[in-house]
């Protein structure tokens, strides 16, 4: 797993070089060209209209929290991954054109349409301490993916970059997994990204 801060290239990294680093890592070329890959993220959120409200005060009890798929230039087609944490996940309901072939602790996430950026489940989340707590990201039970399927590709995963919850003042998880069957994707600076996260709070 490679977490946060991530400073090995920023955006202006060309699209060749994305390609050259994916055939070096995996031993071959993807089977469509792609620009530099860092363009898919999987968030959860506090709200409905945004992806970033990612922390909250303690609650006691469930609440709804809204998981999101976000595309800066790719689409996605479809995710695959578990949650970890100390939050507990009791049930996912996917948005309109969207299934779940999975469970709502591992789910199995498949868009009847390209997602740019937008909400794809809504998440029921128990805390019964009220303490706060902390929700994640890690690999599918079913497969270890912890990614999400490329629209253009039909058939290319990538692993996207992940940004998760917190209700007990310590920072969100935020990083990326790398999986075999998933093309790894470069990182953006930490700056980069900061900007990114500051053009939701205008």
């Amino acid at each position: 797993m490679i977490r946060s801060p991530l400073s090995w290239f920023n955006r202006s990294s060309s699209p060749t070089f994305g390609i050259v680093v994916w055939a070096f890592v995996n031993g071959g070329a993807p089977e469509v060209a792609l620009g530099s890959p860092q363009e898919l993220y999987l968030q959860i959120s506090a709200s409905e209209s945004e992806p970033y409200p990612s922390t909250s005060t303690p609650w006691v009890g469930e609440r709804t929290l809204y998981l999101w798929s976000q595309g800066i230039i790719l689409e996605a087609a479809g995710s695959e991954f578990a949650f970890e944490g100390s939050l507990e996940v009791i049930d996912l309901a996917p948005r309109p054109g969207v299934t779940n072939s999975g469970t709502a602790t591992s789910p199995i996430l498949a868009y009847s349409e390209c997602v740019y950026s937008q909400v794809v489940a809504e998440l029921r989340v128990l805390d019964t301490t009220g303490v706060g707590g902390t929700l994640c990201f890690t690999g599918s039970t079913e497969s270890g993916k912890n990614c999400s399927l490329i629209c253009e590709s039909n058939a290319l995963w990538q692993s996207h970059y992940f940004f998760g919850f917190s209700s007990d003042g310590s920072p969100p998880c935020e990083g990326v997994d790398v999986h075999p069957e998933c093309m790894n994707p470069l990182a953006i600076d930490q700056h980069t990204w900061g900007r990114i996260k500051a053009s939701y709070r205008e």
